[in-house]
């Protein structure tokens, strides 16, 4: 991978069946996801935020899936991101891309 390859190129590689993309673009996705993932669940509970974005409150169901009881954890963070990024992936893997980055990264 170059240093300066863009997710859209990544995600067409992804997309052609590039298997070593598909695991640089799930890893450079999660290192982004944690830390959203992360805002996302800093609320009690995993209570939805005024205003939260489609990306949040899947966050928050993702997680309230993973952990019922609402108790925020270092790995649950992280388990919340993988998941969220590997749903992603899998995705553009299988064709099913339609928005899908565009509703990522807003």
């Amino acid at each position: 991978m170059q240093p300066c390859e863009n997710l859209e190129t990544l995600a067409e590689r992804v997309q052609q069946g590039d298997a070593l993309a598909k695991k640089q673009l799930q890893d450079r996705l999660e290192r982004h996801m944690g830390r959203i993932a992360r805002r996302a669940l800093a609320r009690p509970g995993f209570a939805p935020a005024p205003g939260a974005s489609s990306l949040g409150r899947k966050i928050q169901l993702t997680a309230q899936r993973l952990d019922p009881e609402g108790k925020t954890s270092p790995h649950l963070v992280r388990q919340v991101a993988s998941n969220l990024c590997q749903t992603v992936v899998t995705r553009l893997w299988t064709g099913a891309t339609e928005g899908l980055l565009h509703t990522m990264a807003t």
